[in-house]
């Protein structure tokens, strides 16, 4: 009897564990999908890591100080707003944070001023039909991941001399930060 209760506990933890794998590999897998989906409706795309940390403020300034242009911590705090929305603002030059809601919300503003924009022009309702589409199932992917955070940073497009915000989506468990720029550059 005793054998045969330590044979099915031993099924069932085996079976657990490979649950587990498997499903922490398809969140990976659709992960990837997401971001891939995302990159081909933005204007410009990059990835990097950065040390995973639950301290999504941390994994910010490490890529503002490795990867773009922030000079100091000291110089990072000075343009730091946390959950404030107004590091979306133009030539505003602030770091953030942001929830799903707001990345997806500025993925929709863009391509629906890029719509707006292209009005008129030959397959221009056709490409803002495809391109929601897969901002919208990019979206349903991404809130399934509750380890992915969203970052905001004066990285994005220059036009005309002024600044705009992008979108750094985080996984705070491996440290890989997606950095999605909507806007295109130019004058």
């Amino acid at each position: 009897m005793k054998n045969l209760i330590f044979g099915l506990f031993f099924l069932a933890s085996t079976v657990s564990f490979a649950n587990s794998r498997t499903s922490s590999t398809n969140d990976k897998s659709s992960l990837r999908v997401a971001i891939k989906l995302l990159s081909e409706v933005a204007a410009r795309s990059d990835s990097f890591k950065v040390q995973p940390n639950s301290d999504l403020k941390s994994m910010i300034a490490e890529a503002a100080l490795v990867h773009y242009s922030a000079e100091s911590m000291e110089d990072f705090e000075q343009s730091w707003v946390g959950e404030d929305s107004s590091a979306w603002g133009a030539d505003e030059m602030s770091w953030g944070t942001d929830t799903v809601d707001g990345a997806e919300g500025y993925v929709d503003m863009v391509l629906a001023d890029t719509r707006e924009s292209l009005s008129g022009e030959e397959g221009a309702e056709e490409t803002f039909k495809s391109s929601s589409a897969k901002a919208k199932k990019v979206f349903q992917i991404l809130r399934k991941f509750k380890n992915v955070k969203y970052g905001v940073g004066p990285v994005g497009a220059i036009q005309c001399g002024v600044t705009f915000a992008a979108l750094l989506i985080i996984d705070t468990e491996t440290g890989d930060v997606y950095e999605i720029t909507m806007e295109g550059s130019g004058c």
